[in-house]
């Protein structure tokens, strides 16, 4: 409901390879659990860290992370659900995390994320990126400049998916909010600078044109009606088939992913061979 309502506890060495001077840093934060709770949260990090470390590509680069916890007592458990959205029940928490931020959609979950930083930025200095786990049972997640979950079953997926945007990936559904809203049938031609979706499918030009067979077509992929959200279905080629595969970026059409499927487009997948390259590029500067 406000911010501020809690306190700074203190931090935790996580996962240690070395000096953060060298090391990619990324720093789990609480927020909603009470003083009282802060013992669940250290076992939603570190369930995190697990996660994280048994997902490609981080299993690979790991000694190039270091992890860090920030422990933050908040007044009251939980985090705003504001209505249309949600129940209307409020917090008293820290970082002020609430559902329901852009007025729509229950799942976007955000905190004050200038404050966040600063509290951050504060204990631990050297962080590269910001992931904040709400104590809360409500799906949810958003990524940005302070990344944020849930501790919803599915939230440590939601996480990763979450903390990809932290490597400069894109969403790669093709809606915003919902599949109801207008607006979205075709991408604006413009370049899009994230890694993983381009509105180009010339193969001596594409952004990730090294991983693609040659003979893989171009498009990969291509839609019948560009109105409406793509609908379950199977992928036109073997799994793993990098190409150009139409929708992303939250548009129907006009936009290409590298991969039919991919966590940066449903968070139960792995990470495409798109995405693993960008987030191992990241990485690599920061390897012993």
């Amino acid at each position: 409901m406000g911010v501020n309502d809690g306190t700074v506890i203190g931090s935790e060495l996580l996962l240690d390879h070395g000096s953060p001077i060298n090391r990619w840093n990324l720093t789990l934060v609480s927020e909603g659990y009470t003083e009282e709770e802060l013992p669940n949260f250290r076992l939603h990090a570190l369930e995190f860290v697990t996660l994280l470390l048994a997902t490609a590509p981080f299993a690979g680069p790991s000694a190039a992370i270091n992890v860090y916890r920030l422990d933050v007592a908040s007044t009251q458990s939980g985090a705003d659900d504001p209505a249309p959205c949600g129940t209307g029940a409020t917090a008293d928490t820290f970082f002020d995390a609430r559902f329901c931020a852009n007025g729509l959609d229950r799942r976007v979950l955000v905190v004050d994320t200038t404050l966040a930083q600063n509290t951050v930025y504060a204990e631990l200095p050297w962080s590269h990126a910001i992931l904040v786990i709400v104590n809360s049972p409500v799906f949810g997640g958003t990524g940005g400049g302070v990344v944020t979950t849930s501790i919803h079953p599915k939230g440590l997926a939601t996480g990763l998916h979450e903390l990809g945007h932290a490597f400069g990936l894109a969403d790669e559904y093709d809606y915003a909010n919902t599949c109801a809203e207008s607006g979205r049938d075709f991408h604006p031609v413009v370049e899009p600078a994230a890694a993983n979706v381009t509105i180009n499918t010339q193969f001596s030009t594409l952004k990730w044109g090294h991983l693609v067979d040659p003979s893989t077509p171009m498009p990969t992929s291509t839609r019948d009606d560009c109105s409406v959200c793509e609908g379950p279905g199977l992928s036109p080629t073997p799994p793993g088939t990098v190409g150009a595969y139409t929708g992303g970026d939250h548009y129907h059409c006009g936009v290409f992913r590298g991969e039919y499927d991919c966590k940066m487009r449903a968070h139960g997948e792995p990470f495409c061979a798109v995405c693993q390259e960008r987030i191992n590029a990241v990485l690599f500067p920061f390897f012993p």
